[in-house]
């Protein structure tokens, strides 16, 4: 249980339930106060390094938000899409948060590889990108400066993170796996209330997907690249005019959507998972479809 005058700070990463937390479930905790997210983006991550002063920003969110509050933003460790710009601005980030609040308490959550990959590259499609994967996860004859804002197979290497924050936040760093709190939520979200301190009303909590990926990512993308298809898609009624059609219903799996990376995405990912066992503890990865 923490003291009054701590600082919990939700890094992501993206894809792993983090709509959820800030829309559900931390703005419902009432001995926090959750800082909104348009004020970090504003005062943390935007500014530039001769913009950025750290004393201004503490002093700014404890005046407004008390002493005692969260922050949650997954677009502090890093875009998948983009790879934290090749780490870059993941380093820059973590650096920042050091110097405004060096004593707060660091969330992470990680998920299996295959899995958010899956899921960013539904966002990507959600969006309205138009690429297939292979052209999302490897840009075919891209310039430097665009592979530095394009995919980076590293970027899901977790050790990188959670080493990063825990040298800069010692002891102060909780790893959890989105799979826990997918398959049992309630139960998950009772430990993790626990453990940080929250005081929340569990029974008051609405467990529904708060950022749904589209069903069928190839007929999504064909719209996103045809403009007469975008006029309808994804309009409620259109689903509903198409439901009996398999082919606009079928949810994707993530073997299916991944396609002929999968297996590159498991052997690339299973020797760095095992370092997650070995450096991190993380032998919880074990029960649930991490590559290993």
């Amino acid at each position: 249980m923490h003291s009054t005058g701590n600082q919990i700070i939700h890094i992501g990463y993206p894809k792993t339930a983090t709509t959820w937390f800030q829309q559900e479930f931390f703005p419902g905790v009432t001995n926090f106060t959750l800082v909104p997210r348009k004020v970090i983006k504003k005062y943390i991550i935007q500014p530039t390094p001769v913009e950025f002063s750290a004393q201004s920003v503490k002093r700014l969110i404890e005046k407004e938000f008390g002493k005692q509050v969260i922050l949650s933003e997954e677009l502090i460790v890093g875009s998948i899409r983009s790879g934290g710009f090749n780490f870059i601005h993941t380093i820059n980030m973590a650096n920042r948060l050091k110097y405004i609040f060096p004593k707060a308490f660091i969330i992470v959550f990680i998920r299996s590889q295959p899995e958010i990959i899956a899921s960013a590259y539904g966002q990507y499609i959600k969006d309205g990108g138009k690429n297939k994967i292979g052209e999302y996860l490897e840009p075919k004859n891209a310039t430097q400066m665009v592979k530095l804002r394009s995919f980076n197979w590293k970027f899901l290497d977790y050790n990188h993170v959670i080493t990063l924050y825990k040298e800069l936040f010692p002891e102060k760093t909780r790893i959890y796996l989105y799979e826990d709190f997918a398959s049992d939520t309630y139960n998950f979200i009772k430990e993790f209330s626990e453990e940080n301190g929250f005081i929340r009303d569990l029974d008051q909590l609405s467990f529904n997907d708060k950022n749904k990926r589209p069903n069928n990512l190839s007929v999504k993308r064909l719209a996103n690249r045809l403009r007469f298809l975008r006029l309808f898609f994804p309009a409620k009624w259109a689903y509903g005019l198409l439901h009996h059609q398999k082919i606009f219903t079928h949810r994707q799996s993530s073997k299916e959507i991944l396609g002929e990376f999968y297996e590159q995405i498991i052997d690339y990912y299973s020797v760095l998972n095992r370092l997650l066992i070995d450096k991190h503890n993380l032998t919880k990865i074990s029960k649930f479809n991490y590559p290993l």
